[in-house]
């Protein structure tokens, strides 16, 4: 089975507005950058903790773990989660590769030309959104790299990389510590220390994160029906489809449409 990312259908880069963020545990191979339009959250990355608030932007590369703590009630909150792969950075793409920020928080002051261009991805409209999206996103960083203080990565053990390549790869199969152990010669049970040490993350959860990710770009950029969606991401049931949903999200796959769509109206058309 092809994984759906490389359809062209499914934009480079997924940008929306969200009023809330995923609070267990997750990795996925894109950077996630989080912009705090509104309110405050917690950010778990790696293990680190952060606060973010309005005006911060949360910078979180591939394959880091990562979740989000707050509260729901919190009318302020509104979040532009924006996920993208690496490429989509053009020449500022091996900077992001080959080293990290000293911290993953930035702050931007509000009406600054960062500032400006996040918050004009939120209303892009068209038919040439993702050109819109990309050009905004690479000027806003453009700007902010001269203020970043890097440091070269720690390059990950790379057998722990080549076992989270491989599972980016193959996640809408049937994959298990004997399938990758087979493909990669690997011993399985070094397979799952090795996951365990470098993610704090079990096989099961990494590619429930993955499969759950895409699941939710096609549940909002897409019409598919949820059960085509279930199969298309890996799942042999949409039983077990809608728990893992739950688990990551705290909504079943129909709610998590739905919200989405009402956040979309309220955010091109004004809260009602």
């Amino acid at each position: 089975m092809n994984i759906m990312y490389e359809n062209k259908k499914i934009p480079i880069i997924d940008c929306f507005t969200a009023y809330g963020l995923v609070d267990a545990p997750h990795i996925h191979k894109e950077i996630e950058l989080i912009y705090v339009v509104g309110g405050t959250a917690g950010a778990t990355v790696g293990n680190e903790n952060y606060t973010i608030e309005s005006g911060d932007l949360l910078v979180v590369s591939p394959y880091q773990t990562h979740h989000y703590i707050f509260n729901p009630q919190d009318c302020s909150n509104e979040f532009l989660v924006m996920i993208f792969p690496t490429h989509s950075l053009s020449e500022m793409e091996e900077l992001f590769t080959m080293n990290d920020m000293e911290s993953p928080v930035i702050h931007i002051e509000k009406g600054s030309l960062p500032d400006q261009f996040f918050r004009a991805m939120q209303s892009v409209q068209g038919p040439y959104v993702q050109t819109q999206i990309c050009s905004y996103l690479n000027l806003a960083l453009s700007y902010l790299i001269p203020t970043i203080n890097w440091k070269e990565r720690k390059p990950m053990e790379n057998t722990a990389e080549s076992i989270l390549q491989y599972c980016s790869r193959h996640f809408t199969e049937n994959i298990t510590l004997d399938t990758i152990s087979a493909d990669l010669h690997l011993n399985k049970y070094y397979i799952s220390h090795t996951i365990n040490k470098y993610t704090n993350m079990n096989l099961n959860t990494i590619i429930n994160s993955f499969r759950i990710e895409l699941a939710c770009r096609l549940l909002h950029l897409t019409d598919k029906k949820i059960a085509h969606i279930a199969q298309d991401v890996g799942y042999d049931s949409l039983r077990s489809f809608n728990r893992a949903f739950m688990t990551l999200n705290q909504l079943t796959p129909m709610e998590y449409r739905k919200q989405f769509k009402k956040q979309t109206m309220i955010t091109e058309y004004g809260t009602p």
